[in-house]
């Protein structure tokens, strides 16, 4: 019942911010893929596998694939941010700066404007523009940082008891 209950839950999260022409990727499926899988074509969109769920090799395939969706685990969405301050850590002092200004103005922001001021980390993840979490809690830090860049995450674990 359990399942029965997610997959209703992720198909409404689909359907209810995805669009037609949608290319989820499944990020860390796990071992219930099916359900996220078949909410993604019940909503007439596409579904798209990578070998290894590695932010290197997931941000790859996002951009090569033009990814709108994400559904993947808080274990996921974690080390692709960890991934991305990392990154970070790499640019030059200025950009750091600014990037660190521009992710503590964006919760004044609209949902729009900050996807502008984050475009080009957008076209890291190929133009994805939201992400199902499932499996456990994201961690509130996470959770506000990928709000913060524009790419809202949506959490289908909290499920009410179906027995």
């Amino acid at each position: 019942m359990r399942d029965k209950a997610l997959a209703l839950l992720t198909t409404d999260l689909v359907e209810r911010f995805g669009r037609r022409d949608d290319i989820a990727i499944l990020c860390d499926p796990g071992p219930h893929p099916g359900t996220a899988f078949f909410a993604v074509l019940r909503a007439g969109g596409c579904v798209s596998y990578c070998d290894r769920p590695r932010p290197p090799e997931m941000l790859c395939a996002m951009a090569a694939e033009h990814v709108t969706g994400m559904l993947t685990t808080p274990w996921f969405l974690c080390l692709l941010e960890q991934a991305l301050c990392n990154e970070l850590a790499r640019l030059p002092r200025y950009r750091r700066r600014f990037f660190r200004a521009a992710l503590a103005l964006s919760p004044l922001l609209p949902l729009a404007t900050r996807r502008q001021l984050f475009r080009r980390l957008h076209r890291r993840f190929g133009g994805c523009h939201y992400a199902i979490n499932g499996g456990a809690p994201l961690a509130g830090r996470t959770l506000r940082f990928f709000a913060a860049i524009g790419m809202p995450v949506y959490q289908v674990d909290r499920l009410p008891r179906m027995d």
